[in-house]
């Protein structure tokens, strides 16, 4: 197996990034200032070094490293800005205003709840202002809920996130986005600033799109459900079993807005739009507004900004005429997301995005190119002996083995953060998915040809592709009602000791690099290597439960 070698020099600013903020919040806290001196004091030495050694040489890069670290740390410092004493005052009632950041979805038609960040507070109180808080009051049903960039007056009962409590609940869910408060148990707040056109605008069309994507169904039937959750990223639509039944199987990323339909979008945008011989700056200009407007439609999901800035750093290298190479992309997209919103390091979406798509990448699209090369069934046969059936087989050959590869790589990367956050092991996603995410490209492809009909008054294709998606969710609910009766498919895991799950993670990305690069062993064991680690450390890290 023959692998290529592609150059990423933006790690050398993405990893003393992490590593940095990781310092800041588990070892280092409070160094702001002494941060901040290092390093500039390190960045002083990185360029007069590269001004004395026009070539990287080691030991600008360990200056270079140092002072991203320092300044790494001072700035998550700077952004965490955590109240320490309010960690210990027990909760308080006030009155505040605070600006609506993100909306969370809601079973619950009555009642809001979201992150927002505080712009007025009490006189005694004013080293509140700027925080970040989590807030859920009851709404008037027959009103519309604010939309983000909305500014809410509201009294309530005022607390501090308890750091004490579980890992996985959904406080340290909260901790790890930077948020230090809780703001409940008060009346409806009162909006006295709102939201911005363009956030309303995409309110409205939200529960356009929804009511356009029901277009054709009589009756609130569980597909129709599935289908709404899967185009607008509304999985609070979902029936408990439903739910249940993706999660067991691994599959139930496919409801969250993030790079499948991101993907799935941009490609036919492109793919439209070369058609149309469109000039690559317009094309990128118009296709990624439209991600954007879409991204935002949906609710604006952190994954889904991800995926979004991952597309536009693809697109921006196409449109510069740059020598592509995805890692550097994907690194490149790493290191914006991380410095426009720190916290997100912690979150599992950020940690399952990039270590999914580091693993395709790295590990296995040339897996796939391998396969691929040994797998021609019809190659002995004379060219003028081929007929379409031979071309259709071989074709669809190449499809699944390509599906596989990547399925099998995004489990393998996938599975020692499920086990952290969710404890659960998914063995058999890697089939599954090869046959659920070929048909969710099919959903989401009917979905975005519906909602293009309905708004040009073409009602009957809207039905008509709503009918088609409906037919494929069937299908697809089929094969999950199937696989959760087959064996072993589905355990309960947790790790002996929680050292385990960064050690499994950062052992799995050590072996992703070394085999993207070129070393003196035989390439099929650099393949095999992630594959090995990860079966290490399951066997002596993990306990596994089947469930009964």
């Amino acid at each position: 197996m023959k692998t290529k070698t592609q150059r990423c020099p933006i790690l050398r600013l993405l990893l003393p990034l992490i590593a940095g903020y990781a310092a800041s919040e588990h070892l280092l806290p409070g160094v702001f200032r002494t941060g901040l001196a290092a390093g500039t004091a390190f960045a002083g030495a990185a360029a007069f070094l590269a001004i004395r050694r026009p070539e990287p040489r080691m030991a600008w890069t360990c200056c270079f490293s140092a002072s991203v670290f320092c300044l790494a740390l001072a700035y998550y410092n700077h952004r965490k800005g955590y109240l320490d004493p309010w960690g210990h005052l027990p909760p308080r009632e006030a009155e505040l205003v605070f600006k609506v950041e993100r909306l969370f979805a809601s079973p619950i038609e009555d009642r809001i709840s979201g992150i927002g960040r505080i712009i007025e507070s009490p006189p005694l109180v004013s080293e509140l202002e700027d925080k970040r808080l989590h807030f859920s009051f009851p709404i008037d049903p027959e009103t519309q809920p604010p939309a983000r960039t909305a500014r809410l007056r509201a009294r309530g009962v005022l607390e501090p996130v308890d750091p004490e409590s579980p890992q996985d609940s959904f406080y340290q869910y909260l901790l790890r986005s930077g948020v230090q408060f809780r703001f409940a148990r008060g009346p409806p707040p009162e909006e006295v600033r709102p939201a911005r056109a363009f956030f309303r605008f995409c309110r409205e069309r939200r529960e356009t799109f929804a009511g356009m994507l029901r277009g054709g169904a009589l009756e609130d039937k569980p597909y129709v459900r599935v289908y709404v959750a899967m185009l607008l990223g509304k999985r609070q639509v979902l029936e408990p079993e439903q739910r249940s039944a993706f999660m067991e199987t691994g599959t139930l990323h496919l409801f969250a807005i993030s790079g499948l339909h991101i993907g799935v979008i941009a490609f036919a945008l492109h793919t439209v739009l070369t058609i149309l011989r469109v000039p690559p700056v317009p094309t990128a200009v118009f296709g990624l507004s439209i991600l954007l407007l879409y991204v935002e439609i949906t609710g604006g999901a952190p994954s889904a900004v991800r995926a979004l800035i991952m597309v536009a750093f693809f697109w921006c290298a196409s449109v510069l005429k740059r020598p592509g190479n995805p890692v550097s992309a994907l690194a490149c997209s790493a290191v914006c997301v991380l410095l426009l919103f720190p916290y997100q390091l912690w979150s599992a979406g950020f940690q399952l995005s990039y270590t999914v798509v580091a693993s395709i990448l790295l590990l296995g699209i040339p897996l796939a190119d391998c396969w691929k090369e040994r797998a021609r069934p019809f190659a002995g046969l004379p060219r003028d002996e081929l007929r379409w059936i031979h071309r259709t087989a071989d074709s669809m050959l190449q499809f699944f083995l390509l599906t596989l590869a990547v399925s099998l790589t995004a489990t393998l990367a996938s599975s020692p953060l499920s086990i952290h956050y969710f404890n659960v092991f998914a063995p058999g996603a890697v089939l599954l998915n090869v046959v659920l995410v070929s048909l969710a490209s099919l959903v989401i492809s009917a979905g975005m040809l519906a909602l293009l009909f309905g708004h040009m008054g073409l009602i009957p294709l809207t039905v008509l592709f709503n009918h088609a998606a409906w037919v494929v969710i069937v299908l697809m609910e089929s094969a999950v009602a199937i696989w959760r009766f087959l064996p072993a498919h589905f355990w309960h895991a947790e790790y002996r000791t929680a050292a385990f799950s960064g050690a499994t993670v950062v052992a799995l990305l050590a072996s992703l690099l070394l085999y993207s690069e070129r070393g003196g062993r035989p390439e099929w064991i650099n393949a095999v290597m992630p594959f090995l680690v990860f079966a290490l450390l399951l066997l002596t890290g993990v306990r596994l439960t089947f469930p009964e």
